[in-house]
């Protein structure tokens, strides 16, 4: 090393050190900057006129809540501002907080968290469309800490179902009487987890099937009759059959799912026959007008089949069960109630404990229903072990 490098080496050492000086100072003001902007952004205490903040634990439920609605426009209150953050601790700003069901967060910090804000308005709501059978024993000792839940439930703080009935307007097209064209199949169902709560689904289909074809297709079964993503085959296949059974995996409180829906929505015009819910009052108030058949409804798996069987054979009573589409739509995944979720934000008097009997609610063995003659083995013994 010459004498001309030895001389600029510290010179070089020293303005590094600066820079990192500089570096430091930057950042810590930038992060003082920003916490005090979030204070005074965010803490009502503070600031009487402000945006009102809906926090997600999840960043992809704030994704689909952005996609479903973009902005609060046309909402009664459009203060609103829907985010996510890394730091749990944020929730102290926050007017509304919500947790996912199947949230990985550690539910001992959410209580702590919970518990901390109890003094504040801020409203926490549990957000999930899960059968209580699959979500209950995790959250069973914390539901009470909650201020109410966005879920399926006709009495939730936010109803939220899985379809809903929509009246067509007089521009869209009515359907023909074209129910049953074409169809020589009998009854159809998917089913891709073989576990069900409260009954053995697959040995009451299969006890359905003395009585008439009844094909059962899914990863339960490793029946799959059509390449993934062959829609065309699907659609093809679909509409040969008569009707489709939408047996929920968990026979609980308003749990009506896609597999109910989705029949309804389509264009294959098989007849859903359910079985899900605590009534079947749960379905007449939600479905169209005489559009499904329910387990519900007959004194034994026998009735039903014979009655499935009258309606294939008489064209005429089978086309009832569409009828209901010259005048209705079906709804899929009704839009999350961003203007609702504002609203609890501006209000959050109003709400805050309204809802807070959740145990109750959400406890699966008041809530849920059992056939004890198709309950499977390790259901019964998962039960004894609960």
């Amino acid at each position: 090393m010459n004498l001309k490098q030895k001389r600029v080496l510290p010179i070089l050492a020293q303005v590094l050190a600066a820079s990192i000086s500089l570096y430091v100072l930057v950042i810590s003001v930038g992060k003082t900057e920003i916490k005090s902007v979030l204070e005074e952004t965010f803490n009502h205490r503070n600031v009487t006129a402000r945006q009102r903040v809906i926090y997600s634990w999840d960043k992809d439920k704030v994704r689909i809540y952005q996609y479903s609605h973009s902005t609060f426009t046309g909402c009664e209150y459009t203060n609103c501002l829907l985010t996510y953050s890394s730091n749990p601790d944020d929730t102290k700003y926050a007017d509304v907080v919500l947790v996912d069901f199947r949230s990985s967060q550690n539910v001992a910090q959410l209580l702590r968290l919970i518990k901390q804000n109890t003094a504040q308005d801020t409203v926490w709501l549990l957000d999930g469309l899960e059968s209580p059978r699959y979500h209950w024993f995790k959250w069973r000792d914390f539901f009470n800490d909650f201020d109410g839940a966005i879920t399926y439930t006709r009495d939730a703080a936010v109803y939220r179902p899985y379809g809903q009935l929509v009246q067509l307007n007089s521009s869209e097209v009515q359907i023909k009487s074209i129910y049953n064209t074409r169809k020589t199949k009998g009854a159809f169902a998917y089913v891709s987890n073989c576990f069900s709560g409260g009954y053995n689904r697959l040995k009451l289909m299969r006890q359905l099937g003395e009585y008439i074809d009844v094909d059962i297709y899914g990863g339960c079964t490793g029946r799959r009759p059509c390449a993934l993503g062959d829609w065309g085959c699907e659609a093809r296949l679909h509409a040969q059959y008569h009707f489709y059974l939408s047996w929920e995996n968990s026979l609980c409180k308003d749990y009506i799912t896609e597999k109910f829906w989705k029949v309804l929505s389509t264009d294959g015009y098989y007849i859903p026959v359910a079985l899900g819910g605590l009534t079947l009052e749960e379905y007449t108030s939600v479905a169209p007008p005489n559009s499904f058949l329910h387990l519900y409804n007959f004194s034994s798996v026998a009735e039903l089949g014979g009655y499935m069987k009258t309606l294939m054979a008489n064209r005429e009573a089978f086309d009832q069960y569409n009828a209901w589409r010259s005048s209705f739509k079906i709804q899929m995944y009704s839009e999350i109630k961003l203007c609702k979720l504002c609203e609890i934000a501006n209000n959050p008097s109003k709400f805050k404990r309204k809802h807070s009997n959740m145990a109750k609610k959400f406890n699966s063995p008041m809530n849920c229903r059992e056939i004890p003659q198709y309950q499977s083995f390790w259901y019964s013994l998962l039960n004894v072990l609960l």
